[in-house]
């Protein structure tokens, strides 16, 4: 297949989307890249999702794609992947959105850049599309804002996945060649795409934010954390699959040991949220293993307090009702 230099696929699986994906085209419509296309996977939604996208074809170059339902957002992305005609893709889910921010920093780097993936950091939304903060890259790697690295990146990436799916933009026939995204990987596909494309080539951080991304309780990421133990697996499958990312740091167990602290962390939270006992006392007896070096390097790695200040907000506006502002010029509040 034909791959266009300059031209960015826009790789996005549906389902029963029809309450977010709006939302979601309107912002790629209104901050659109000149050359763009759009795949559309749908995974057999029974609902007005197909009606709404279709609206959008007058305005956006669209392909509307309706394989077999296999109920995993991640086939349908591969479905994509495989079809797309740009020589750099990227994944929109229906819940999500692009920020105004990102055309403007992203278009004049297409033509000519080498890396394996083009990183934005992103804002967080509510429900009803209102802020609720920042997910920044961390402390550990902002050194490396608008420039190339690889090891350092990854090394980092390996302790807790920082990259939000709708802010990465990659490169079609490295992901290709990798072999796209494990559909076994429910929770954990999009992490373990970014440190195999690391794995090739360096990736390159931008400064800018490049998406929304939208936390909600009927995301399939909030339904199946509720599966403490798969959940935990999940995780601990990427950074098996990944020791390569410590091979040449002389504190890789310190590293390692962040590592498991970082994905205990998850497990701790996500019982939190659901409201569950269970993975506290795992939680404390990793972060007593960790010891000091390993603790630093998950507080550094693991922008721990984009990840939970959100969500405090979330369930503190649930609880009290307080409204807050929208986001920032995004695209409904501008027509």
């Amino acid at each position: 297949m034909t791959q266009h230099r300059e031209r960015l696929s826009v790789l996005m699986p549906t389902f029963q989307g029809q309450q977010f994906i709006g939302h979601a085209l309107e912002s790629i419509a209104h901050y659109r890249v000149p050359d763009m296309e759009v795949i559309l996977i749908d995974d057999g939604s029974t609902d007005q999702t197909i009606e709404i996208a279709k609206a959008y074809r007058p305005r956006l170059h669209m392909r509307i794609l309706q394989p077999d339902p296999r109920h995993n957002w991640i086939a349908m992305t591969n479905i994509g992947l495989v079809e797309a005609t740009g020589a750099w893709s990227c994944i929109l889910h229906q819940d999500d959105a692009w920020h105004p921010d990102r055309v403007s920093s992203l278009t004049p780097m297409l033509p000519h850049h080498s890396s394996s993936m083009i990183c934005f950091q992103t804002e967080l939304m509510d429900e009803a599309g209102r802020y609720i903060g920042m997910w920044r890259f961390p402390r550990a790697v902002r050194q490396y804002l608008d420039k190339s690295a690889r090891m350092p990146l990854a090394k980092s990436l390996y302790v807790q996945n920082w990259l939000a799916v709708p802010s990465i933009v990659f490169d079609t026939t490295l992901a290709r060649k990798i072999g796209g995204l494990d559909e076994t990987l429910w929770y954990t596909a999009d992490w373990d795409l970014w440190l195999k494309l690391l794995q090739q080539a360096p990736a390159t951080l931008l400064g800018s934010t490049g998406a929304y991304f939208r936390i909600h309780s009927q995301s399939q990421t909030t339904l199946r954390s509720n599966d403490a133990e798969a959940f935990l697996k999940q995780m601990e499958v990427v950074q098996e699959r990944h020791l390569w990312a410590l091979e040449s740091e002389p504190r890789a167990h310190a590293y390692h040991s962040a590592g498991v602290l970082s994905t205990r962390t998850n497990s701790a939270l996500a019982a939190a949220f659901h409201l569950r006992p269970g993975g506290y006392l795992v939680w404390l007896r990793s972060l007593v293993t960790s010891g000091f070096p390993g603790t630093v390097i998950w507080i550094t790695n693991s922008a721990i307090l984009d990840r939970i200040v959100p969500r405090l907000r979330l369930i503190l506006r649930r609880r009290f009702r307080r409204g807050v502002p929208r986001l920032r010029s995004t695209p409904n509040d501008e027509e």
